[in-house]
Protein backbone atom coordinates (compact mmCIF):
# COMPACT_ATOMS: atom_id res chain seq x y z
CA UNK A 1 0.00 0.00 0.00
CA UNK A 2 1.53 3.06 -1.46
CA UNK A 3 0.36 6.18 0.65
CA UNK A 4 1.19 9.45 -1.17
CA UNK A 5 0.14 13.23 -0.35
CA UNK A 6 -2.04 15.21 -3.31
CA UNK A 7 -3.03 18.56 -3.60
CA UNK A 8 -6.35 19.38 -5.28
CA UNK A 9 -7.40 22.74 -6.98
CA UNK A 10 -9.35 23.69 -9.29
CA UNK A 11 -8.43 25.92 -12.30
CA UNK A 12 -10.37 26.93 -15.37
CA UNK A 13 -13.64 25.23 -14.05
CA UNK A 14 -11.56 22.25 -13.57
CA UNK A 15 -10.56 20.00 -10.77
CA UNK A 16 -6.74 18.96 -10.89
CA UNK A 17 -4.84 17.02 -8.83
CA UNK A 18 -1.05 17.45 -7.98
CA UNK A 19 0.89 15.26 -6.31
CA UNK A 20 3.12 16.73 -3.74
CA UNK A 21 4.72 13.83 -1.95
CA UNK A 22 5.18 9.92 -1.21
CA UNK A 23 4.44 9.26 2.47
CA UNK A 24 5.69 5.41 2.63
CA UNK A 25 4.41 2.27 1.93
CA UNK A 26 3.70 -0.68 3.89
CA UNK A 27 2.07 -4.50 3.28
CA UNK A 28 -1.12 -4.60 3.07
CA UNK A 29 -1.34 -6.80 6.03
CA UNK A 30 -0.42 -3.60 8.13
CA UNK A 31 1.09 -5.65 10.97
CA UNK A 32 2.06 -3.95 14.17
CA UNK A 33 5.84 -3.81 13.29
CA UNK A 34 4.79 -2.45 9.80
CA UNK A 35 2.84 0.43 11.42
CA UNK A 36 5.40 0.88 13.71
CA UNK A 37 8.12 1.36 10.85
CA UNK A 38 5.57 3.01 8.87
CA UNK A 39 4.61 5.93 11.63
CA UNK A 40 8.18 6.41 12.31
CA UNK A 41 9.49 7.01 8.93
CA UNK A 42 6.32 9.55 8.21
CA UNK A 43 6.90 12.16 10.74
CA UNK A 44 10.82 13.19 9.35
CA UNK A 45 8.22 13.13 5.79
CA UNK A 46 5.73 15.56 6.81
CA UNK A 47 8.30 18.00 8.73
CA UNK A 48 10.25 18.26 4.93
CA UNK A 49 6.30 19.70 4.07
CA UNK A 50 6.42 22.26 6.57
CA UNK A 51 6.48 24.69 3.72
CA UNK A 52 3.57 23.47 2.19
CA UNK A 53 1.40 22.39 5.62
CA UNK A 54 0.34 24.68 8.07
CA UNK A 55 -1.05 22.83 11.56
CA UNK A 56 -4.56 22.80 10.37
CA UNK A 57 -3.23 21.31 7.45
CA UNK A 58 -1.17 18.69 9.46
CA UNK A 59 -3.81 17.37 11.52
CA UNK A 60 -6.04 16.66 8.56
CA UNK A 61 -3.29 14.68 6.43
CA UNK A 62 -2.32 13.04 10.22
CA UNK A 63 -6.24 11.71 10.67
CA UNK A 64 -6.82 10.38 6.92
CA UNK A 65 -3.52 8.51 7.10
CA UNK A 66 -4.35 7.16 10.75
CA UNK A 67 -7.61 6.04 8.91
CA UNK A 68 -5.95 3.79 6.71
CA UNK A 69 -3.08 2.82 8.71
CA UNK A 70 -3.77 3.05 12.36
CA UNK A 71 -1.04 4.59 14.59
CA UNK A 72 0.09 1.83 16.95
CA UNK A 73 -1.52 1.46 20.80
CA UNK A 74 0.99 1.51 23.56
CA UNK A 75 -0.69 -2.39 24.22
CA UNK A 76 0.09 -3.09 20.30
CA UNK A 77 3.71 -1.92 21.36
CA UNK A 78 3.87 -4.15 24.25
CA UNK A 79 2.15 -7.30 23.13
CA UNK A 80 4.87 -6.95 19.90
CA UNK A 81 7.84 -6.32 22.81
CA UNK A 82 6.69 -9.33 24.46
CA UNK A 83 6.27 -12.26 21.59
CA UNK A 84 9.52 -10.83 19.85
CA UNK A 85 11.06 -11.56 23.54
CA UNK A 86 9.83 -14.68 24.15
CA UNK A 87 10.71 -15.58 20.00
CA UNK A 88 14.56 -14.67 21.29
CA UNK A 89 14.30 -17.02 24.36
CA UNK A 90 13.36 -19.78 22.14
CA UNK A 91 16.05 -18.99 19.52
CA UNK A 92 19.00 -18.72 22.21
CA UNK A 93 17.38 -21.27 24.20
CA UNK A 94 17.65 -23.60 21.19
CA UNK A 95 21.39 -22.96 20.14
CA UNK A 96 22.52 -23.48 23.77
CA UNK A 97 21.24 -27.10 23.51
CA UNK A 98 22.71 -27.61 20.33
CA UNK A 99 25.99 -26.06 21.34
CA UNK A 100 25.47 -28.06 24.68
CA UNK A 101 25.12 -31.22 22.79
CA UNK A 102 28.03 -30.47 20.60
CA UNK A 103 30.26 -29.92 23.47
CA UNK A 104 29.08 -33.29 24.81
CA UNK A 105 29.79 -35.18 21.63
CA UNK A 106 33.43 -33.64 21.05
CA UNK A 107 34.01 -34.73 24.92
CA UNK A 108 33.18 -38.26 24.12
CA UNK A 109 35.15 -38.00 21.01
CA UNK A 110 38.39 -36.74 23.13
CA UNK A 111 37.93 -39.73 25.18
CA UNK A 112 37.88 -41.97 22.96
CA UNK A 113 40.85 -40.26 21.19
CA UNK A 114 42.57 -40.37 24.20
CA UNK A 115 41.49 -43.67 25.32
CA UNK A 116 43.09 -44.97 21.85
CA UNK A 117 46.01 -43.38 22.22
CA UNK A 118 46.55 -44.49 25.81
CA UNK A 119 46.04 -48.00 24.60
CA UNK A 120 48.60 -47.66 21.07
CA UNK A 121 51.24 -46.70 23.59
CA UNK A 122 50.71 -49.87 25.16
CA UNK A 123 50.46 -52.14 22.11
CA UNK A 124 54.34 -50.08 21.27
CA UNK A 125 55.68 -50.51 24.60
CA UNK A 126 54.91 -54.08 23.80
CA UNK A 127 56.22 -54.33 20.26
CA UNK A 128 59.38 -52.22 21.86
CA UNK A 129 60.01 -55.63 24.43
CA UNK A 130 59.64 -57.73 21.50
CA UNK A 131 61.97 -56.05 19.17
CA UNK A 132 64.48 -55.93 22.04
CA UNK A 133 64.10 -59.57 22.71
CA UNK A 134 64.29 -60.29 18.96
CA UNK A 135 67.56 -58.15 18.65
CA UNK A 136 68.85 -60.41 21.83
CA UNK A 137 68.08 -63.91 19.83
CA UNK A 138 69.94 -62.33 16.60
CA UNK A 139 73.20 -61.32 18.88
CA UNK A 140 73.17 -64.79 20.28
CA UNK A 141 72.97 -66.20 17.25
CA UNK A 142 75.35 -64.65 15.31
CA UNK A 143 77.95 -65.22 18.66
CA UNK A 144 77.39 -68.97 17.96
CA UNK A 145 75.12 -69.40 20.76
CA UNK A 146 72.59 -71.97 21.39
CA UNK A 147 68.90 -70.31 21.43
CA UNK A 148 65.60 -72.24 21.61
CA UNK A 149 63.06 -72.04 19.07
CA UNK A 150 62.68 -70.02 15.93
CA UNK A 151 61.91 -73.25 13.94
CA UNK A 152 58.95 -72.04 12.69
CA UNK A 153 57.21 -70.02 10.22
CA UNK A 154 57.79 -65.92 9.91
CA UNK A 155 54.98 -64.18 12.02
CA UNK A 156 51.92 -62.61 10.00
CA UNK A 157 53.06 -59.31 10.08
CA UNK A 158 49.50 -58.39 8.45
CA UNK A 159 47.71 -60.07 11.52
CA UNK A 160 49.54 -58.71 14.13
CA UNK A 161 49.13 -54.90 12.29
CA UNK A 162 45.53 -55.92 12.26
CA UNK A 163 44.93 -57.02 16.00
CA UNK A 164 46.84 -53.61 16.95
CA UNK A 165 44.17 -51.86 15.29
CA UNK A 166 45.79 -51.13 11.79
CA UNK A 167 43.70 -50.66 8.50
CA UNK A 168 45.48 -51.88 4.92
CA UNK A 169 46.01 -48.68 4.43
CA UNK A 170 48.59 -48.32 7.13
CA UNK A 171 50.26 -51.80 6.58
CA UNK A 172 50.66 -50.44 3.12
CA UNK A 173 52.35 -47.20 4.06
CA UNK A 174 54.29 -49.08 7.25
CA UNK A 175 55.79 -51.65 4.59
CA UNK A 176 56.76 -49.10 1.84
CA UNK A 177 58.47 -47.09 5.02
CA UNK A 178 60.28 -49.85 6.00
CA UNK A 179 61.44 -50.42 2.00
CA UNK A 180 62.49 -47.22 2.11
CA UNK A 181 64.78 -47.32 5.62
CA UNK A 182 66.08 -50.75 4.21
CA UNK A 183 67.46 -49.08 0.68
CA UNK A 184 69.03 -46.01 2.38
CA UNK A 185 71.07 -48.85 5.23
CA UNK A 186 72.13 -50.32 2.28
CA UNK A 187 73.30 -47.37 0.18
CA UNK A 188 74.88 -46.06 3.60
CA UNK A 189 76.56 -49.48 3.86
CA UNK A 190 78.00 -49.31 0.27
CA UNK A 191 79.18 -46.05 0.93
CA UNK A 192 81.45 -47.11 4.13
CA UNK A 193 82.68 -49.77 2.49
CA UNK A 194 84.25 -47.69 -0.72
CA UNK A 195 85.03 -48.79 -4.13
CA UNK A 196 85.80 -51.91 -4.97
CA UNK A 197 88.17 -53.92 -6.98
CA UNK A 198 87.37 -54.88 -10.40
CA UNK A 199 86.95 -58.73 -10.50
CA UNK A 200 89.60 -61.25 -11.54
CA UNK A 201 89.25 -64.07 -13.92
CA UNK A 202 90.80 -67.53 -13.70
CA UNK A 203 93.53 -66.19 -15.67
CA UNK A 204 94.71 -63.49 -13.41
CA UNK A 205 92.36 -60.73 -16.23
CA UNK A 206 90.34 -58.28 -14.95
CA UNK A 207 86.96 -58.85 -15.44
CA UNK A 208 86.95 -55.51 -17.36
CA UNK A 209 89.01 -56.54 -19.92
CA UNK A 210 91.94 -54.42 -18.97
CA UNK A 211 95.23 -56.46 -19.80
CA UNK A 212 97.07 -56.75 -16.59
CA UNK A 213 100.86 -55.23 -15.65
CA UNK A 214 104.00 -55.48 -13.29
CA UNK A 215 107.26 -56.24 -13.10
CA UNK A 216 106.34 -60.12 -12.61
CA UNK A 217 104.50 -59.60 -15.24
CA UNK A 218 107.56 -58.24 -17.48
CA UNK A 219 109.73 -60.76 -16.67
CA UNK A 220 107.66 -63.69 -17.11
CA UNK A 221 107.51 -62.33 -20.79
CA UNK A 222 110.79 -61.66 -20.91
CA UNK A 223 112.11 -65.03 -19.78
CA UNK A 224 109.63 -66.27 -22.74
CA UNK A 225 110.98 -64.63 -25.24
CA UNK A 226 114.52 -65.52 -23.87
CA UNK A 227 113.35 -69.48 -23.97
Amino acid sequence: MQASLIETRRIAGKVQQEHVAGLGSIDVELSVADRITFWQQLHPRLDRLSNRLDAEALTKVLGKVHARIPMVTIEEIRALQLENAEADERLWRSLAEAQTERAKENRQLAATIEQAAIEAEARAESARAGAEAAKDRVDRLKRGEVVAGGFGRPLDVERIFRQAGMTPADIKRDDAGDRRARRRGSIRRAARRGPQAAPVSRDNSPANGTAPSGPGLERRASNARQG
